[in-house]
C-alpha cells in the first residue's frame, strides 16, 4: 500500500512539474504564428460645432474668431457658428469677414435673447459634439481635443 502512495505521489509530482511543462513547450514550438502587437487604432473623431453667441460685440468677436479657427482639431471635422441675435453694431460685418475660413454666420436683426439664438445654431450645426462659447473668451488650443476626451 505504501508502494501505491508513493508512486502516485510521484507521479502527480512529476505531472504538476515535469510532463504538463513539456507538454506546453512543445504545443508552442509548434504553433507557428507569432503573435505580434498591433497598437489600438486611433479612434475615430467626432464632427465638432463650436456655437458662439453674440450680441454687440465687435470689440471681441475678430479675436474670439481668430481664436476658435487656430483651434488644434481637424478642419475638416470642425466648424464654428456664430449666431448674432439682434447686434445693432458691427459684429455680423466682422464674422462675414472670416466666411472664406468657414465660419458661419447667423445673424438676425431682432433681438430674441441667448437662448433662443442658441436654439436656432443647435439645428444649424453638423456636429456629433457641439460646443457652447461666448464671444469674450478665449479656448486653448488643445481644449477642444481634451473635451472630447
Amino acid at each position: 500500500m505504501s508502494a501505491w502512495i508513493f508512486w502516485g505521489s510521484f507521479g502527480l509530482l512529476a505531472h504538476h512539474y515535469l510532463i504538463y511543462p513539456a507538454v506546453v513547450l512543445i504545443l508552442a514550438r509548434l504553433k507557428t504564428k507569432k503573435l505580434t502587437y498591433d497598437p489600438p487604432l486611433e479612434p475615430r473623431l467626432p464632427f465638432v460645432s463650436l456655437i458662439i453667441a453674440a450680441y454687440n460685440e465687435e470689440k471681441v468677436i475678430g479675436q474670439k474668431l481668430v481664436n476658435s479657427i487656430a483651434i488644434d482639431y481637424p478642419a475638416e471635422l470642425f466648424e464654428v457658428i456664430i449666431v448674432s441675435d439682434g447686434s445693432n453694431d458691427n459684429t455680423a460685418s466682422i464674422v462675414e469677414q472670416f466666411s472664406s475660413k468657414g465660419v458661419v454666420s447667423m445673424h438676425t436683426p431682432e433681438r430674441r435673447g441667448k437662448t433662443a439664438a442658441l436654439n436656432r445654431g443647435v439645428p444649424a450645426s453638423r456636429g456629433d459634439i457641439v460646443v457652447f462659447s461666448d464671444a469674450n473668451n478665449d479656448f486653448n488650443p488643445g481644449a477642444i481635443r481634451a473635451l472630447i476626451k
